[in-house]
């Protein structure tokens, strides 16, 4: 994929990765949950996985992504999409899940989530969507917590072309999937914890 050589090539010349905690990643299939700060935090993951980016698919905001007929054609040639309604509430969320598991039968797949909804602005980490805990509950996925720290000032919120400089990429143990919204939670404390770590 063109778009996979040519993300990777910036990443280690324009705006290099470090990566903590890779072997703490399973066999797929697993549902990686992060912070969000900037347009380069999907590709960060991918890269970051050590794995290629057909790989993946990441649950993307419907009115951003596929709302606009340039960002749809686009994208859908650069990355894997799932969209998701940002206003929608946990019980009208079916669609993405139907379009998260045709993605998965696929084989040997993951699939990527911010669960704030949103870029962060100001790097701080926001509350988790509500319905951020549905996707490991009826999936069946584990949640690997994932701190990305970085992102947001080499391609902050509004800005078109990354600046130079470094990220960090912080992958947590799994968490295993429960039949409630607890592990969505532990999930955002672990994350939280990485980042102080980060800033120590």
């Amino acid at each position: 994929m063109i778009f996979e050589g040519f993300a990777r090539v910036l990443c280690r010349v324009w705006c290099p990765i470090h990566v903590v905690g890779r072997n703490n990643l399973p066999n797929a299939p697993f549902l990686i949950c992060a912070n969000h700060s900037s347009h380069l935090d999907s590709v960060a993951l991918m890269i970051a996985s050590g794995q290629p980016f057909g790989r993946f698919a990441t649950i993307a905001a419907e009115d951003y992504f596929f709302g606009n007929k340039l960002r749809r054609f686009g994208f859908k040639y650069l990355v894997n999409l799932v969209s998701i309604d940002r206003l929608a509430s946990p019980s009208l969320v079916h669609k993405t899940l139907s379009g998260c598991t045709q993605f998965l039968k696929q084989g040997n797949r993951n699939l990527i989530l911010f669960p704030e909804g949103t870029r962060s602005a100001t790097g701080e980490i926001g509350t988790f969507k509500p319905a951020a805990a549905l996707f490991p509950m009826r999936l069946g996925l584990p949640i690997i917590p994932v701190f990305i720290g970085g992102a947001g000032r080499v391609l902050p919120k509004g800005r078109l072309l990354p600046k130079r400089g470094s990220i960090e990429v912080r992958i947590g143990k799994p968490l295993p999937a429960r039949g409630d919204d607890s592990s969505m939670e532990e999930a955002r404390s672990r994350i939280l914890a990485m980042r102080e770590h980060l800033d120590e």
